[in-house]
């Protein structure tokens, strides 16, 4: 028998509370070391995003990181996409241009380097040189492109404690220099360089919104790095979460 489950106008308002609690404490972990990471690029992207822009998450890393530390709550409604593909990262750049001239709405991309990569020939479709009546149809699309050089998730899987498997098979290094890779599909790219300040993203995020044309941006991260930094994150928010739910529901001695 499924019993009808009641919960107070105060309970509720004390959760609310604590979301809002526990987000600001996240922002502020985040911003702690002062330097751009995987992590607060996945936040700033959603805080920035104007309302007539949806953001499309790729798989993989991205989307975790947004799922993990993106905000409780914004100030607008914020459509968020992702796709599934055979492999997990195959198709993003495809779906993303496709799901745009469906839509005829912007649309903000945070992919990493190697869904990049993998469907690196669908740029084509935003070359205007090239596809003057495709690119034409295509609202401007900026791709918030996270390169660690190579296939971070494989850092966090136990895979990781073999390193002489890890790479080159699992994480497949590269050293593709996105600007010229940009460049020779005809779109704007600008890099943020790894350890940069917080500020210096969220003025490249700005800029290219500003732009009237499709863009990257690439933010630069360091891979092994990476790692760490989310389990030192994980561990922080895991202490204050039990903190804040020991403060709103005390254990009776």
């Amino acid at each position: 028998r499924q019993e009808e489950v009641t919960v107070s106008e105060s309970a509720l308002f004390s959760l609310h509370e604590m979301s809002e609690g526990n987000d600001r404490f996240v922002r502020e972990l985040l911003l702690e070391d002062g330097v751009v990471t995987e992590p607060i690029a996945a936040r700033m992207v959603c805080e920035e995003l104007p309302w007539y822009c949806d953001l499309f998450v790729s798989n993989s890393m991205p989307i975790r990181d947004i799922n993990m530390f993106g905000p409780a709550a914004l100030d607008r409604n914020l459509t968020i996409l992702c796709n599934r593909g055979a492999s997990g990262i195959d198709g993003i750049l495809s779906t993303v241009i496709g799901f745009s001239i469906a839509s005829r709405r912007r649309i903000c991309l945070l992919t990493g380097d190697m869904s990049f990569l993998h469907d690196l020939n669908a740029l084509h479709l935003l070359s205007s040189s090239e596809q003057p009546r495709a690119a034409s149809a295509i609202p401007p699309l900026l791709i918030i492109l996270i390169n660690n050089r190579g296939g971070g998730i494989f850092q966090f899987l136990p895979i990781a404690s073999h390193p002489d498997t890890l790479s080159p098979a699992f994480t497949s290094p590269h050293d593709a220099d996105f600007p010229r890779i940009a460049a020779a599909f005809g779109l704007a790219c600008e890099s943020v360089p790894e350890r940069a300040p917080p500020a210096a993203l969220r003025e490249a995020l700005r800029s290219a919104m500003r732009c009237e044309r499709h863009a990257v941006v690439e933010v630069r991260t360091h891979r092994e790095e990476n790692v760490g930094l989310h389990r030192r994150l994980g561990a922080a928010i895991a202490v204050e979460v039990e903190r804040a739910m020991e403060e709103m529901f005390p254990h009776e001695e």
